[in-house]
């Protein structure tokens, strides 16, 4: 059906518009503000290889996980909070070393010469 009207063809694309940053913000959401990196997240899709590349495949062209499950996201998103979870405890009681710096040898100094200022 072919727009004709100016107020009806203007009032379309600013509901367009608005859609898309919609659509952006609701994607920045889920891709961007999460406590991995959802790239370095293995995941199987049809075009895809990280849980990344999958939600994106899902949001813009409905392409599922490999088994057609939507839950497939959050069980491979969740399993991956527990391990960075697990993996940020086991940090907090690790004994940390303390690095210190010294000033460069003389020696050093000849092999660096002013590409590095300490040691």
């Amino acid at each position: 059906m072919a727009i004709t009207e100016r107020k009806v063809f203007l009032q379309t694309l600013r509901n367009a518009r608005s859609r898309v940053i919609l659509l952006e913000r609701l994607k920045s959401s889920i891709l961007n503000n999460t406590a991995v990196d959802l790239e370095t997240v293995p995941f199987s899709g049809s075009n895809s290889s990280n849980l990344y590349e999958a939600i994106q495949c899902y949001i813009d062209y409905g392409e599922l996980p490999l088994n057609g499950k939507i839950e497939d996201f959050w069980k491979t998103y969740e399993q991956t909070l527990q391990i960075n979870n697990s993996e940020e405890r086991n940090m907090k009681h690790t004994d940390w070393k303390k690095i210190t710096q010294r000033p460069l040898t003389i020696e050093e100094k000849k092999e660096y010469g002013d590409k590095i200022e300490f040691m």
